[in-house]
């Protein structure tokens, strides 16, 4: 039975499988694979890259099949993920955030094929155990479907018009990862992107944004929780855990330039050129790594038990050191959102 869930066969079976019906069970087996990583000891860091390995070799192989079904593509195209799945921090359960880029240069049939490609796509992933986007932040959705100039252009307005909607937007597309097709977006993406950096005002923003949630920490610095229904001593370890660390770390990569889409190789290649210190950088590091395998381990145990995994974890089930960590955690959190509001004066913004 352990040996059926490894890592290491799960690539054979998805490439053996016949089709779509073939593929179901694969979100359930990605699960057992993580946990038998988790069960043996593995560092949260390969634990945690192990889900969405496994979802990106799924998506290249829903894309090829339906390419294969299609006919060959009548003009290049990019395929990109979004969001966690594009910076690889997936965890066990987790929605559909993608993107297509089709070619300025393409012949008239060319949409009505993408069209037809994303819908294919999509739902061979939900078939798969990805439910869909309730925003529609989906390669389905024609507003998340263009070619390249017009993304050029959405992506040069979101930097030069920071209004809350554009900095939602760019939030959700900057992190971009291309998984597949023959268009290089990134290399026509990713300079439009750059610009960012130089732009104070759309900085200064994003900053604010960022800093909109701050740790969940008392006056007294301890942890501070909250109720859901009957539930008491709750923490959300995405939305005032990760998440936290995420929206820091795509700050500091605009403003040092840097490319980097997932968040721990964000903080250490920017930190030498952005508003934070190595210190700072590796200490919010530590803290993503510790709420990534709380986050994790809890998503991990609601499965076993039969339950749809969430974010939400009862601190009192957590150990002793694993609330110390915790804690310690969002402490590092918090001082370097206290620096980045200081740095950026966040409280004078208009």
């Amino acid at each position: 039975r352990q040996q059926s869930s490894s890592p290491l066969l799960l690539p054979r079976q998805r490439e053996r499988a016949r089709g779509l019906d073939d593929l179901r069970h694969y979100a359930a087996q990605v699960a057992e694979a993580v946990e038998g990583l988790l069960a043996a000891g593995a560092r949260v860091s390969r634990g945690r890259r192990g889900a969405p390995a496994a979802n990106d070799a799924l998506l290249r192989r829903l894309l090829r099949d339906a390419e294969a079904a299609l006919g060959p593509p009548p003009a290049p195209y990019a395929w990109l993920l979004l969001g966690s799945g594009a910076r690889q921090e997936q965890t066990l359960r987790t929605d559909q955030d993608h993107a297509l880029v089709l070619a300025d240069e393409a012949p008239a049939e060319a949409p009505a094929y993408v069209a037809a490609l994303a819908e294919r796509v999509t739902a061979g992933l939900e078939a798969c155990g990805f439910p869909r986007c309730p925003g529609e932040v989906m390669a389905t959705n024609p507003r998340w479907r263009q070619p390249l100039a017009a993304w050029q252009q959405t992506f040069a307005r979101w930097i030069e018009q920071p209004d809350e909607e554009n900095l939602l937007r760019s939030a959700i597309c900057f992190d971009f990862r291309q998984i597949h097709g023959e268009l290089d977006a990134a290399a026509a993406l990713r300079p439009v992107i750059a610009r960012a950096q130089g732009n104070t005002l759309f900085l200064a923003r994003l900053a604010r944004a960022a800093l909109r949630t701050p740790a969940p920490l008392t006056f007294f610095r301890q942890v501070a929780l909250e109720r859901r229904g009957e539930q008491a001593d709750l923490i959300d370890l995405k939305q005032r855990g990760t998440g936290l660390v995420v929206d820091l770390a795509r700050l500091f990569a605009l403003e040092a330039g840097v490319s980097e889409t997932n968040s721990v190789a964000r903080l250490r290649a920017a930190w030498p050129q952005a508003s934070l210190s190595e210190v700072e950088a590796e200490a919010l590091v530590r803290a993503f790594e510790l709420l990534s395998l709380l986050r994790l381990r809890h998503q991990r145990d609601q499965l076993r038990a039969g339950l749809e995994p969430t974010n939400l974890v009862a601190f009192s089930a957590l150990g002793p050191m694993e609330q110390h960590g915790l804690k310690e955690a969002l402490q590092s959190v918090a001082r370097v959102q206290r620096g980045l509001a200081s740095a950026y004066q966040t409280g004078r913004l208009f």
